[in-house]
Formats: structure tokens, C-alpha cells, sequence
């Protein structure tokens, strides 16, 4: 084994552990790195297109990215042709930092408005089908999963696609609210913009009344893994307030939002953030919570604390950070990825009943979002140990990348052969934007830290 598979505290175990399954990319693959190693990886990585994430013409996006026969066929094979609001606004996010880092821009291959087209994709088609927000409103159609906000649409028409899909996954829908007022309360977007705006009011007001209709703090959703998963969610409560609190700044300068009959003021707003904390402070550091039971550790959780760090907005402690961070490190982190949860019998495809313990799809996700949220602890509190944790996630993260380059959604076990294989759904747009994430997030801790021995090297000359 060697060094670049230990623990930062050099104790091995099997969390510790790690299989590269790129043999190009293991040369690369250190315990610390330099920003000159980033730029290197960054080569090889665009080079190999394995972060050719891509827009439609219009903005959207699918969740297979697709690059060439095989990733359409694997896009056509299990409905990812189709557009998720989840994955198009992490992807956003992710062509966001890639936009603001001038660097980063000249190194791959991304659009700097990509990610405002991808905003207002979103934006759009919830406009064009508001009459779903509107018939809950009015009382004329149930808040289930079915009739709710549709969170999955077809990426050119934005239109529903046809049959039963649980859409009641309010973390998805707070992300384009976040990624919305986050940008506009930091002039990455104008309210001057009256194409944004048209869309923008609708979208934002005809939320936050469902919230209030619905009562968001204590309505049961799904969260990221759409099925069988009701419940009280910290990923998604944890969104929906970093989303709250961006639109209240926003209405502190800006006033009231009105569509149609309905009107939400800063007031409404700053009740509703009150509310869902007080059920975050019930749920603590658990993934979930329903009638008769819990989930203490899930990947979801990660998605919270990944928008927590992107946009520096504090709702989770450093305790509670790091609490989450450690019990998905020894509960859920394979040697191929990171499980969504114990118990997990996705295999990518279909739910495959015979898997067991320890058997669980290892996602490629995982990895990149840990260290984007370790790179953000060690920014905020200058500790080394959170450094060296944000690279040793950062090493698994480009081994998660596959031998053909690619990303896939994860690695399942293939029982015939006993063997850890990709999934079929590759290369996911999500993977590639958290890998993106990543690398911005490794430069930005290092700058920090050349930043500091420069400074540190300039106080010593002076006292000598």
C-alpha cells in the first residue's frame, strides 16, 4: 500500500484505503500538492475532455453529458437524456467558479455564461409550467410528489415527461432559488435585467407561497434520491435556508415580491428561516427524520454543506461540519467512492434486492464534495489538518476517474466476476461539476497557503 492510501495520521484502515482505476492519472496522485500539480492534472483532465460538461442551446442540460454514441446511448438507456434542476444548478455552480477564476477559464473548455444560461433555463421552465405550483395553491391538485414543481423535464421543450415521478424534492428546488439571489446580492447578476427578472419574480414568489402552503419546516419530502425517502431531510431544509437567507439580503434592499395575487415580503421570509431552523435543530446532525425512525448518515447531507462552502454562508457550525464529515468518512467511504447510505440497493439501473452489506454502489460525487467542504473549513479557520484532509479527498477524487477517462455515476460490484466495474451512466454531468469544483477548491486553499509562507517569510526578514 502506499503512502498516498494512508490516513493523514498515517493509520491505515479500510476507509483509508483507495483503488485508482486510471494507471495514467496515479503519477499524479500525491498526499500534498502544489498549485503546479493542479495545473498538470487540470491538463490532462481537459485534454481527456473528462470534464466536457456541456449547454444545450437553450440553457439546459442532461444529466448524461453526452460526448459521443456511447454516452448518448447510455443517456438514452435509462431516461438520462432527460434534465434534472439538482444536477443543472450544481453544474452551474460549478461553471460559475470556473468563470470567476480567470485561470481556470483559460484551462477548460466552458462557456463563462454557461452557468447564467443554465440559471435561467431552470428559471424557465418552472415559468412555463407554474400552473403545478399554482393548482396546489388553489387547492385544486394535492402536494405530492406528482403534481408538485416538476423537477425533471425534458431539456429542449421543458416540458413534464409522461408517467409517475416523485418530484417533491425541495432541496432541488431551493438550489436555483440559492444560485438566483446568491449571484444577484453579489452582482454576478442585475435585477436591471428584465429578462431575468420576468422570470425570476414568477419563480421566487410562487415558491416561497408553496413553502408557506405546505409549511416547508415540516413537510415531508424525498430529497436527492427522489423515492422511497420521505422524510424531514437536513440536505434539504439546509438548502432551503441558505436559499431563504440569500432572497431575505435581497429583499432588504429590494422590497416585496409580487406576482398575480401573491406577495412575499422580508417579514414572510425571515418567519419561514426561523421555522426550518427550529426543525434543523430537531433533526441535528441526522440526514433525516420521519415517523418511527432516522437516518443518521447520508451522502445527501453533503449537498447542504457544499453550498454552505460555495457561497460562504454559515448555517452549520465547524463542529457540525466536521461531525457529518467524520461519520460519513467512517460509514459510507469505500475504496471506489462513497455509498448514498447503508441499506442502498440502487445499482444504477434497478434496485437489485441481493445486495448486501458493503455491497452498496460506491459514488463518484462523494469525494469531490468532501474536499470542497474540508478546502472551505481550512479557509475559514487556517488549520492545517483541514488542508491535508481537502488533498487526500482531492487524491480520491481523480481516482475515481475511470480508464476510459470518464466519470461515472459510480462503481458497482459486478457479482458474476467479483469484480468493481463503472456503472452505465457515464460520463454524469454531477460528478463532472464536482470535480470541477474541486480543483477551483484545491487552488484556492493553496493560494491561501502560498499566501501565508509569503507573508510569514516577509515578517522574518523584517525582524532580522
Amino acid at each position: 500500500m502506499s503512502a498516498l492510501q494512508q490516513s493523514v495520521s498515517g493509520e491505515v484502515n479500510s476507509a483509508a484505503e483507495f483503488v485508482v482505476h486510471n494507471s495514467s492519472l496515479q503519477p499524479l496522485i500525491n498526499t500534498s500538492y502544489q498549485l503546479e500539480d493542479i495545473d498538470k492534472i487540470l491538463s490532462e483532465l481537459e485534454n481527456s475532455r473528462t470534464l466536457s460538461i456541456t449547454r444545450l442551446p437553450n440553457g439546459g442540460s442532461t444529466a448524461v453529458t453526452i460526448t459521443d454514441t456511447l454516452s448518448l446511448a447510455s443517456a438514452l438507456g435509462d431516461n438520462l437524456i432527460n434534465a434534472w434542476d439538482r444536477d443543472s444548478i450544481l453544474q452551474a455552480i460549478a461553471e460559475q467558479a470556473v468563470a470567476a477564476d480567470e485561470h481556470l477559464s483559460e484551462r477548460l473548455s466552458i462557456q463563462r455564461d454557461a452557468w447564467k444560461r443554465g440559471l435561467l433555463w431552470s428559471l424557465w421552465h418552472h415559468c412555463i409550467n407554474q400552473e403545478r405550483f399554482i393548482r396546489i395553491l388553489s387547492g385544486e391538485a394535492p402536494a405530492d410528489g406528482m403534481n408538485y414543481p416538476a423537477v425533471r423535464v425534458n431539456p429542449v421543450t421543458g416540458q413534464v415527461p409522461a408517467g409517475p415521478w416523485n418530484h417533491k424534492q425541495h432541496d432541488a428546488l431551493g438550489f436555483i432559488l440559492h444560485l438566483l439571489f446568491w449571484q444577484l446580492n453579489h452582482q454576478g447578476l442585475s435585477w436591471e435585467d428584465e429578462a431575468l427578472k420576468s422570470l425570476a419574480v414568477p419563480y421566487a414568489t410562487l415558491l416561497i407561497k408553496l413553502f408557506e402552503k405546505v409549511s416547508v419546516w415540516s413537510e415531508p419530502d424525498d430529497s436527492a434520491w427522489e423515492f422511497g425517502n420521505s422524510g424531514l431531510h437536513l440536505s434539504s431544509l439546509g438548502i432551503v435556508v441558505l436559499a431563504l437567507e440569500e432572497l431575505l439580503e435581497f429583499l432588504s434592499t429590494h422590497g416585496t415580491l409580487k406576482y398575480l395575487t401573491y406577495e412575499v415580503t422580508s417579514a414572510d421570509v425571515a418567519s419561514m428561516i426561523e421555522k426550518c431552523k427550529q426543525s434543523l435543530q430537531t433533526i441535528g446532525s441526522r440526514e433525516s427524520v420521519w415517523s418511527g425512525g432516522s437516518r443518521d448518515c447520508d451522502l445527501a447531507q453533503l449537498n447542504a454543506l457544499l453550498l454552505q462552502a460555495v457561497s460562504n454562508r454559515v448555517l452549520f457550525s465547524e463542529q457540525q461540519v466536521e461531525e457529518i464529515l467524520l461519520r460519513i468518512e467512517s460509514s459510507l467511504v469505500g475504496k471506489h467512492g462513497v455509498r448514498r447510505f447503508a441499506g442502498d440497493v440502487w445499482n444504477g439501473r434497478t434496485n437489485n434486492a441481493t445486495t448486501a452489506p458493503g455491497e452498496e454502489a460506491q459514488w463518484t460525487i462523494g469525494a469531490p464534495a468532501i474536499s470542497v467542504i474540508y478546502g472551505w473549513l481550512f479557509r475559514v479557520t487556517n488549520q492545517p489538518k483541514y488542508l491535508e484532509r481537502q488533498a487526500a479527498y482531492f487524491s480520491r477524487t481523480l481516482a475515481g476517474v475511470d480508464a476510459d477517462w470518464r466519470l461515472p455515476e459510480a462503481y458497482i460490484l459486478d457479482k458474476g466476476q467479483m469484480v468493481w466495474v463503472p456503472d452505465e451512466n457515464k460520463p454524469l454531468a454531477w460528478a463532472q461539476s464536482m470535480v470541477i469544483l474541486a480543483l477551483a477548491a484545491m487552488r484556492s486553499s493553496l493560494k491561501v497557503k502560498e499566501d501565508k509562507v509569503s507573508d510569514e517569510a516577509t515578517i522574518t526578514a523584517e525582524v532580522a
